[in-house]
This record gives structure tokens, C-alpha cells and sequence, in this order.
């Protein structure tokens, strides 16, 4: 909790401190070279800012298409030297970027012209800031305002009308190798200038057409515009009324402003009166309008944000009802963390099969994410400790001894209708580089019994079962039953995953079924008047049978009934030659008197004849 907070301060702090740095940010606009054919003036434009050899950054497509021998023969008429990269790939890469910037420097250029669509503009952009901050990796400049220096002179020319890279202060990348892909962001990776020419987008569809008819010469045009595509999605049809228009925008936009802004964005409209049915065109219906509120968003976007009058909604406020599951979150993450010191964490719901093996933990088979870029990881967890265990395993050097936990997803496999079955659990895991197991595991069993006691005024059983996963550790595992319920799992590690994980350390681990334990009803709590006289307390030293658990033991003095008996608690264990023995804590008071010792004895003789049915004895 206190990490949070000191978190959220500082969160809190850097978007003031951001918010009044914006102001002094150089925000200035691209200069505009705009109009049919303006992509020729641009040779002009370049050689009267004195640049005598420039970078053209495209990609090989449009060299195919030749789109760029208009700006080739202008700059050859200005006695502008070009060196050309076509290499740039879909989200360009690091490799592109560094192969980018190595032909500016070796060509002695002094300004970069990006020519086509979104990646080839943000290849230009990158390598600019890779030539303005050369002792920067791409990867030390990734985030917000990481260049902070004036970038060689960025020319772009679009050949699409909808990136609007031209315009932007961000690049993204890709980084094959990690698998990431992210942006730059920062004011001077804005173009200053860009090159508008509408004769660039028609030149591309004809050279595509003129590639497509040297391949097959019988190829022809069949309409103006076809709409074919490898999947075609169903019609798309939205009914709504102005009244919902009007709840939405908070303004009265008129009838006739909504049909002809609809109407010209390409939609079909039916209207009666004040209710419309419009059809979406095939264009947009690729789940991009879909819904009532993709309307509203057409409607003012067209409408103008700036011509909205600025009024106070008003609005009935309904009270939101307890979640009373979130509440019980939030009180097991408080006693966690004040309680007991441990640290949230948060995670990804799918499992790291590279890092899972290197725990010697086994991806179990389970729903499975399709076409994603990892494939190792593309298996939806089913238990939140592989993932904790993974956490505490990198973070081994924080502090000799720790605890980590979650309140996460897993998921269960699938339903009769093939949907996720997804479960909240709480996991924790507890470290301890002394490797002291047995303390470590006694700890994790007074979390549990603390978060029980707690939040449900009940108490925990403890039943050996047979693992459930391979890195359990074949005889220290336990359910945890509260109310005759199995809420979840406590266990030690496999010795060979304990290796994996710290050759000397020792990890005991526990999982709860947050939505099982919501579902155990809490019970009332109890006050119980504190004793105004002495208490007495006994400790028994006690040898156990067999597979005897301690419900058993408590059994004995519980049976009895005694209203004097305050407290019962395991005090030490002890374990020499196979003999296991334990030694509890008995605490009496009485609110009346001060308790005689042949009044205790007695109570104590009565519990040691139970402890005997059950083969439970002193220890000698």
C-alpha cells in the first residue's frame, strides 16, 4: 500500500510538473507545399533552404510504381544530390533505422525527405533523431521526450490521405529481437515541411494498375470502384433518434446538419420524422462503426468540437452499489501489505515459456492466444504462482527475504459455449534466502489464517492432497478449507524447481480462489469481554500419531466446552528421528475469580484423556 501511494505521488507530480513543460515545448506546425503537382516546387524549396544533398527514405513498392521520378528529376534540375534508402519495411525496424542513418552520414547528406505512407515516414524520423543524437540507441530514445535536439531539416510527402504522419511528433518502431514495438514521441520529430500533392495518391492506383497489366495483359478495369475483399463483412444497419443525438453531444444539432453530414460521409440515410435507420458503408463496416456511438462520433467530429457552447451537463447521480467481492480485495490486499509487509505486484494473464523453463516449470496445456508474435507465450495461465515464482526468481538480489503477491486472472479452460472460464485468484509467494522451508511455510499458514480471520470470522483446515502441478512439492501440499469449502492451495516447492530457483533460498507459495472464498458467507464478529482477573496458561508438549493434523488436536479441548479457556496456539514444532511433535499454548481466565491450579489441572487431565484416544501423548 505505502508503494502505491508513493507511486500515485509521483505519477501525480509528473503530469503537473508535464503539464506546465507542454507550454514551452516548440509545438510549430509543418509548412505546408500543397496543391496538385506541388511535390515538383519541393526541389525548389530544398535547394533555397541550402541543402545541397539529401536522404530520400521510401520503400521499394514505390519505387516500383516509379512514384518518385518527378522528385528525382527536380532535384537533378536543382543540382540537389540524393541518395535513396527503399528499404523500410511495415513498422519499420532498428535495422532499417541504423541502415537509414549510415547512408546519410556516409553521402555527407544535410536534410531528410520521407516519401510514402506512415513507415517509411517514421523510418525518416527515427534515423533523423539517430543522426542528431548519435551516442543514443533507438531504444534509449523510446518514450517521451527522450531527443531533445533539433533534427536535420525533415522534408514529407504523403502518398496515403490517412496516417497523417506529416503532421505527427511521434515514430513507431519495431525491434524484431525483443519482439516490442514503441514510439518516440517528442516535438522535434515534427516535419518542417510537408508536401500535399493529391496527383500522388491517383499516380499510385495507376502505376498499380499498369504492374498489374504487364504481369496479365488481359487484366481490365471493371468499375470505378470495386468493392472485393478476402473477407466481406455483413451490412452494417444503426437506428437511433435526434433525442439520443442531442443527450450525447449536449447540444441541438438540427436534422437536416445530421442527414447531410451522414449523407456526405458516405452513409445511407432513412429518415421519419425524428428517427433515422442508417446504413454503414462497406468501407466502415469493418467493425470500425458498429454501434449508436460511433454515430455521435461521426456527427461531431464533422460538427466541430470548437463550435460546441461550453454548458454544465446535468445529470441524475445514482449511487453505485457495494461490490462487496472488490471490497474483500481490498481488505486482503490492505493486510498484506500493513500486516504483513508484502509487495503487489501485476502481470500478464499468459504464461512466459521462456521463462517458465527456466524454473523447470512445465507449460500445462490450456486455451491457447491465436497468431500471436510469441509463440512461447501463447498459452493462458492457469494458476497465478508460475508467474509470482517467475517475479521472485528476478528480483532475488531486492532484499534477503520477501514476499510478493498478486490478485490476478487465470483461466479454467473453456464453457459449454467455448468462452474462457476465468477465475480471480490470490497468489503469494514468500522468499527467504536462509532457506529455513519449515519457518517460511508456518508464515504463509499465519497469512492464510489471518486473511480468514479477518474478512470471514472463520477458521482454516488443512488437508494433505496430492499435487496438482509438477513444480508442487510431492508431500508439503495442502488445500485450504474454510467452512467445509476448498478455497484454494498452500505449498512448498518441488526440490528440483527449488534448485532452479535458489540453490540455497527456500519459496513456499499459496493460491486463493478469490470467487470461492467470496462465496463462503462471513461469519458475525464476536465481541468477548476481556478479563478483569489473572490468566493461567499451560503449555503441552505433545508427540503425534500418525497423519494427525492439528483440527484434530484443537478438537479435544473444543469438545470440552471449557468457557474459561481463552486461547490455544502452536507455540514450536519439533522433528528428530521421524517423531513429530508440537507444543501448544493453552491460556485460561475466568471473569469472576482468579483460577486455582486444581481447577486447571483438571481441565488439562480431561483434554490429555481425549489427546490419548486419538494416540497423542506427552513427549517424555
Amino acid at each position: 500500500m505505502a508503494a502505491s501511494m508513493f507511486l500515485k505521488m509521483y505519477c501525480r507530480a509528473y503530469q503537473g510538473v508535464f503539464r506546465v513543460a507542454v507550454n514551452f515545448l516548440n509545438w510549430k506546425e509543418p509548412e505546408l507545399v500543397k496543391g496538385e503537382g506541388s511535390v515538383k516546387k519541393l526541389p525548389q524549396v530544398v535547394k533555397a533552404n541550402g541543402h545541397n544533398s539529401v536522404l530520400v527514405v521510401t520503400d521499394k513498392g514505390l519505387m516500383g510504381l516509379h512514384l518518385l521520378d518527378g522528385l528525382f528529376e527536380g532535384l537533378d534540375k536543382a543540382g540537389v544530390k540524393y541518395t535513396v534508402y527503399d528499404g523500410t519495411q511495415p513498422n519499420p525496424t532498428i535495422d532499417n533505422i541504423e541502415e537509414a542513418r549510415k547512408l546519410y552520414i556516409d553521402n555527407n547528406c544535410s536534410a531528410v525527405i520521407a516519401f510514402g505512407g506512415g513507415s517509411p515516414m517514421d523510418c525518416a524520423k527515427a534515423a533523423a533523431a539517430r543522426i542528431a543524437r548519435p551516442n543514443k540507441t533507438v531504444q534509449q530514445m523510446r518514450g517521451t521526450l527522450k531527443i531533445l535536439k533539433k533534427l536535420p531539416t525533415l522534408y514529407a510527402v504523403p502518398t496515403t490521405a490517412g496516417t497523417g504522419s506529416e503532421t505527427t511528433i511521434a515514430a513507431v518502431v519495431s525491434d524484431p529481437r525483443t519482439h516490442e514495438k514503441y514510439a518516440l514521441q517528442d516535438p522535434v520529430l515534427r516535419p518542417k515541411y510537408a508536401v500535399l500533392d493529391p496527383e500522388l495518391t491517383m499516380d499510385a492506383v495507376g502505376r498499380f494498375v499498369e504492374l498489374v497489366r504487364s504481369i496479365d495483359p488481359g487484366a481490365r478495369v471493371a468499375s470505378k470502384l470495386t468493392d472485393e475483399y478476402v473477407r466481406k463483412y455483413p451490412p452494417v444497419s444503426i437506428s437511433f433518434d435526434k433525442k439520443y443525438v442531442d443527450k450525447y453531444t449536449g447540444i441541438d444539432i438540427s436534422n437536416e446538419q445530421i442527414e447531410k453530414t451522414l449523407t456526405a460521409l458516405g452513409f445511407g440515410v432513412e429518415r421519419s420524422g425524428d428517427d433515422y435507420t442508417v446504413s454503414v458503408p462497406s468501407w466502415r463496416a469493418t467493425k470500425d462503426v458498429t454501434m449508436k456511438a460511433d454515430i455521435i462520433e461521426e456527427i461531431t467530429r464533422i460538427y466541430g468540437y470548437d463550435n460546441f457552447e461550453i454548458t454544465t451537463t446535468r445529470s441524475p447521480l445514482k449511487p453505485v452499489p457495494n461490490d462487496y467481492g472488490r471490497l474483500e480485495d481490498e481488505e486482503a490486499k490492505d493486510i498484506l501489505v500493513k500486516t504483513f509487509g508484502l509487495h503487489e505486484v501485476n502481470s500478464y494473464l499468459w504464461c512466459d515459456g521462456r521463462k517458465c523453463k527456466k524454473l523447470g516449470i512445465d507449460v500445462e496445456d490450456n486455451v491457447k492466444v491465436l497468431n500471436i508474435e510469441n509463440s512461447e507465450n501463447g498459452n493462458l495461465r492457469n494458476s497465478m504462482l508460475p508467474t509470482l515464482l517467475i517475479d521472485a526468481s528476478e528480483n532475488k538480489d531486492f532484499a534477503d527475504k520477501y514476499g510478493i503477491f498478486e490478485i490476478g486472472r487465470v483461466v479454467d479452460g473453456l464453457d459449454e459455449n467455448g468462452i474462457c472460464k476465468e477465475r480471480k485468484r490470490l497468489g503469494v509467494v514468500l522468499y527467504d534466502k536462509s532457506g529455513d522451508e519449515k519457518a517460511l511455510y508456518f508464515k504463509a499458514v499465519e497469512i492464510i489464517n489471518c486473511l480468514v480471520g479477518e474478512i470471514k470470522q472463520a477458521k482454516v483446515v488443512y488437508n494433505k492432497i496430492a499435487p496438482e502441478h509438477n513444480w508442487q512439492h510431492p508431500k508439503n501440499t495442502a488445500e485450504i478449507t474454510v467452512d467445509g469449502k476448498k478455497v484454494g492451495v498452500i505449498c512448498a516447492l518441488h526440490p528440483a524447481n527449488r534448485a532452479k530457483l535458489d540453490k540455497v533460498a527456500a519459496a513456499v507459495c499459496f493460491e486463493i480462489d478469490m470467487n470461492d472464498f467470496h462465496a463462503v458467507k462471513a461469519n458475525p464478529i464476536m465481541f468477548r469481554e476481556p478479563s478483569t482477573q489473572q490468566s493461567t496458561y499451560y503449555d503441552l508438549s505433545l508427540v503425534l500419531a500418525g497423519n494427525t493434523k492439528y483440527s484434530d488436536i484443537e478438537s479435544c479441548w473444543q469438545s470440552l466446552g471449557i468457557k474459561e479457556l481463552e486461547s490455544a496456539k502452536v507455540i514450536d514444532t519439533y522433528e528428530k528421528l521421524g517423531i513429530k511433535s508440537i507444543t501448544v499454548r493453552l491460556v485460561f481466565a475466568a471473569m469472576d475469580r482468579t483460577l486455582e491450579m486444581d481447577e486447571v489441572q483438571s481441565w488439562i487431565d480431561s483434554i490429555l484423556a481425549n489427546l490419548d484416544k486419538i494416540g497423542v501423548v506427552l513427549r517424555a
